[in-house]
């Protein structure tokens, strides 16, 4: 059973919010896991049998508070999940305490305990996060020792398969489909330097293994080529400001230890384009405030188109 806050909930009760919160949460899971939910040891529980490299050694029980609170929405929660309570004084005492938990623990629809897996996978701190578990259906975010996982074949399969068709259609258009003139802004967009100084072949590889690298740099990469194969406006911006940077007419400096923009002059620094705070990036500051002040993005451009 569940309870919050010491209410015990009624899980056939679908108009309560914290028996629609827990029902929601496990259907979420039964889609992504398509409907094979296990959890298992994190690697911490798992050594090598120093007798035979080949085969592993398990923790034989790890204990798992079965109370936990959290905070939603500034709200305080108290979570139990428990087979049986008693009142001592003017609170409970809930049994059992713990929940012994030994390192592979499947849950198929004909023995699902909706209670117990709810619990664990979004009550319990000791749950590694699930990447794709946000929102409303976020786990706990308390610090604590991940002591198991739910592994997701299904939905890694998934992903994984989508990543290689994005990577496929990336090696297309790089390779394929776009000009060396193209591809050159691109590259610079994404941070490329001297590329003038590199053969075509060097260029397109080099900006297919950057546009590759993480799924945010392939949507990145798509973002950047509109319909008629050329780049974006945003996107010739970005190279025309690479390109300032590599013919030196801008760099990065510093003024009380902080990393600012300027402009470059004959003998060491110019004006000041702009301050880099502590946590932002520094590229990404100097894009975003160029982009804000046109007047000096124009006259970064002037100095690039007349080298």
């Amino acid at each position: 059973m569940l309870a919050v806050n010491d209410e015990i909930l009624n899980l056939n009760d679908k108009t309560n919010v914290y028996v629609k919160r827990v029902l929601s949460a496990v259907e979420k899971l039964k889609e992504i896991t398509n409907n094979n939910i296990r959890m298992e040891y994190t690697d911490i529980h798992i050594t090598n049998n120093p007798d035979d490299k080949r085969k592993k050694e398990y923790a034989t029980l790890v204990r798992i508070p079965m109370s936990e609170r959290m905070f939603i929405n500034g709200i305080d929660e108290k979570w139990t999940y428990f087979s049986d309570r008693k009142r001592v004084g003017e609170n409970y005492k809930y049994k059992p305490r713990q929940f012994e938990f030994v390192g592979n623990v499947a849950f198929d629809s004909q023995t699902l305990d909706i209670g117990l897996l709810f619990f664990l996978a979004f009550i319990s701190p000791h749950c590694e996060t699930v990447p794709h578990l946000t929102g409303e259906f976020a786990q706990n975010p308390r610090p604590a020792t991940k002591h198991f996982r739910m592994p997701m074949p299904t939905f890694e399969a998934v992903k994984k398969a989508e990543s290689r068709r994005k990577e496929g259609e990336i090696s297309h258009t790089i390779y394929k489909t776009l000009k060396i003139d193209v591809i050159k802004k691109i590259a610079l967009s994404m941070g490329v330097i001297n590329v003038e100084q590199l053969t075509d072949p060097q260029l397109r590889n080099t900006l297919y293994d950057i546009a590759t690298v993480s799924d945010d740099n392939m949507e990145k990469f798509f973002s950047k080529i509109n319909n008629s194969e050329d780049v974006t406006k945003e996107t010739e911006d970005e190279s025309i400001i690479q390109t300032a940077i590599d013919n030196k007419i801008i760099g990065l400096s510093k003024s009380f230890g902080r990393p600012v923009w300027k402009f470059k002059a004959e003998k060491g620094w110019g004006d000041e384009i702009c301050q880099v705070v502590p946590g932002e990036s520094e590229r990404e500051k100097l894009f975003n405030f160029l982009n804000d002040n046109k007047d000096i993005f124009d006259v970064i451009k002037t100095k690039v188109n007349a080298k």
